[in-house]
Formats: structure tokens, C-alpha cells, sequence
């Protein structure tokens, strides 16, 4: 997928955002849509982050790179897939400086009996999540999985997420009908049922196809 044409859709949906809530307010909604495609000169697909809001694209995986990418609920996902979620990223750090901090106040006791009277505080080669160091997630070689593999993975993750919040204290967020397509060389493939309902009627919409 271009990324020239990534940069066309953030700035039209950014232009329309703008209007909604003026760039003076100080707590706009976040508003962030993930775009995956083939560039034609490419092999390999793109995946590309949109924030609307800052009006940023980040791609994701580079042509040849591999892996799972997701937008929206995902806090469940992240810890099967990652080993924990952003939230619980945040705490640990929290509580890794908080102890390093109790730690480092209780030497400066220890210490000034003999004169001394402070020491350096941690620096940030000490955060928890420094360099390359990361949680045990879900093992898998993504670059391997066959189309099957794929599907029945995203599958997976998002029944985890929808299984989650079934027994959530709060408003569920995932759920319904899961929609689920294949995007290849030669275009996007609706592997899922898609129709319009009415009572017990059914029919196919038009331009997803069967």
C-alpha cells in the first residue's frame, strides 16, 4: 500500500476531524484507523497507522516484515499476544521506579553515618523495559502462516477479546458479528458472511460479493 496514499486519506479525514473539534481544544477524541495493502511495485504488504488526531502515519511492518497489528479494544490481546497490555506497561514501570526510588533512599540512609549524603538517582538505562527487553507473549513465526493460519488466528484473538468482556465489569465494547477478509496481490476477499438482515430475511450485499 502507497504511502502517498495513506497521506491522501489522513489529510481528507484530517480536514473533516479539524471541523468536528477545533484544534484549540485541549482533549480531542482520539480518532486512529489502521490501512494494509500492496504497493504495485511491492511483493510484500504494508501496514500503516493513521492518527488522525496528531496527524501522524506510522508504518507498522515494512514490505517483508511480519507480525499482528491492532486498533481499537485490545488490552486482552496485547497480554496473550505480548505478555501484557500498554496499561499494565505503564504500571510496572511505575512501580520498578517507585522501588528503585525506595531503594535508593534507604543506601542515602546507610550511607550518611559515614559522610555521605546522597546518591545518583536511577537513570533511564535502569526502566524496565530498557533496550530490547520485553514480556514472554505468543511465540509464532507470523512471516510462515498460511492464509488458513491467519484466519483462524485473527479468529482467536478476537474471541479472546469478545470472551473477555462477556465477564467484564465494564460496558462491553467487542462483539457481534465478527467480520473477517483476506487481503491479497489480486485484491480484498470477504471470508465472512456478508449481508443485510431484516426479521429472518437475509440477502447479500452487492459490493462485497459472496
Amino acid at each position: 500500500m502507497d504511502t502517498v496514499l495513506a497521506k491522501k486519506l489522513l489529510n481528507l479525514l484530517g480536514d473533516y476531524y479539524d471541523q468536528a473539534y477545533d484544534p484549540s481544544w485541549p482533549n480531542r477524541p482520539d480518532l486512529e484507523l489502521l490501512v494494509a495493502g500492496y504497493d504495485h511495485k511491492e511483493t510484500f504488504p504494508t501496514v500503516v497507522r493513521i492518527n488522525v488526531r496528531a496527524r501522524e502515519l506510522r508504518n507498522i511492518y515494512h514490505p517483508g516484515q511480519f507480525g499482528v497489528a491492532f486498533g481499537g479494544q485490545m488490552d486482552w490481546i496485547q497480554r496473550i499476544a505480548f505478555g501484557t497490555d500498554d496499561a499494565n506497561s505503564s504500571r510496572l514501570r511505575e512501580r520498578t521506579r517507585y522501588l528503585l526510588s525506595q531503594y535508593r533512599q534507604s543506601l542515602i540512609e546507610r550511607v550518611r553515618p559515614h559522610g555521605l549524603t546522597d546518591l545518583p538517582a536511577p537513570g533511564p538505562e535502569l526502566d524496565l523495559f530498557h533496550g530490547n527487553w520485553r514480556l514472554q507473549g505468543l511465540q509464532a513465526n507470523w512471516g510462515e502462516f498460511s492464509e488458513q493460519n491467519a484466519i483462524n488466528c485473527v479468529d482467536f484473538f478476537l474471541q479472546i477479546m469478545i470472551g473477555s468482556q462477556d465477564v467484564s465489569s465494564r460496558l462491553p465494547t467487542v462483539g457481534g458479528d465478527v467480520h473477517i477478509a483476506v487481503i491479497r496481490k489480486d485484491g480484498f476477499h470477504p471470508v465472512s458472511k456478508e449481508v443485510w438482515r431484516h426479521g429472518g430475511h437475509e440477502v447479500f450485499i452487492p459490493e462485497v460479493g459472496r
